[in-house]
């Protein structure tokens, strides 16, 4: 039950805050621009192969999109105490990307891990010869 008390404060906290999104129509999401006071909360991409895709802070509903391995940052800044809950909202073309620690509390500049990988789904084959008895 307190669980879910907090998730609405946490909601209607990120909407007060968010509010400018509302009555600036030149605000974007994902760009490379860093505003407002805090704490940057970026991710950290390793394997990634196939470029753009999308990872989703479903908390405060800003977005940035991936194109290469490196470092990318979320455009506004979080405060001290707020939550993020990381999802990537599509994957890359042919690979899954995993986010380790998607989730968390900011209290610092916090960088979280994504490793991509495989071009899956792999498909095995072969033949199969001296077998005896039933399977």
């Amino acid at each position: 039950m307190n669980r879910n008390i907090f998730t609405y404060v946490g909601i209607l906290f990120f909407l007060l805050i968010d509010c400018s999104k509302i009555f600036n129509p030149n605000a974007t999401k994902g760009t490379s621009s860093i505003t407002g006071s805090g704490y940057v909360l970026s991710v950290s991409v390793n394997g990634l192969l196939n470029p753009d895709f999308v990872v989703e802070d479903t908390t405060s509903g800003q977005q940035i999109t991936v194109s290469s391995d490196g470092t990318a940052s979320f455009a506004n800044k979080f405060t001290n105490g707020a939550t993020y809950s990381l999802v990537v909202s599509n994957q890359p073309n042919g690979q899954i990307c995993s986010i380790i620690g998607r989730s968390g509390t900011i209290s610092t500049d916090t960088e979280i891990k994504i490793k991509c990988g495989g071009q899956g789904p792999y498909r095995i084959g072969g033949r199969v010869s001296g077998l005896t008895g039933t399977v």
